[in-house]
């Protein structure tokens, strides 16, 4: 399943944290609070995990929130983008690399 991964953070440096679990997670960034992945049941509940480790019990209170957002794939192929060109295409479809 996809996730469309979403933040609204007030402190920078938890913002920053934030945006590289979601990374090292396998998500690709598609705006500056928005990233998509792919994610069974468990890698997206070790994500959650993740995610609450570097909030913390003091930041999980508004204006803080993070959305995680299943998607079907066949939504995700009706996908419009309107100005420049995100990377969704990367993210649904990640080069593959091969080393000789």
């Amino acid at each position: 399943m996809y996730y469309l991964i979403s933040y609204d953070i007030s402190h920078n440096r938890l913002r920053t944290q934030l945006a590289k679990t979601i990374l090292a997670a396998g998500a690709t960034r598609l705006q500056k609070s928005l990233f998509l992945g792919e994610f069974n049941a468990v890698k997206i509940k070790e994500l959650e995990i993740a995610i609450r480790g570097v909030l913390g019990t003091k930041h999980l209170h508004p204006p803080n929130n993070i959305l995680m957002i299943p998607v079907a794939p066949h939504l995700l192929a009706q996908t419009q983008c309107i100005g420049e060109n995100m990377t969704l295409d990367l993210a649904l479809s990640p080069p593959t690399t091969f080393f000789f």
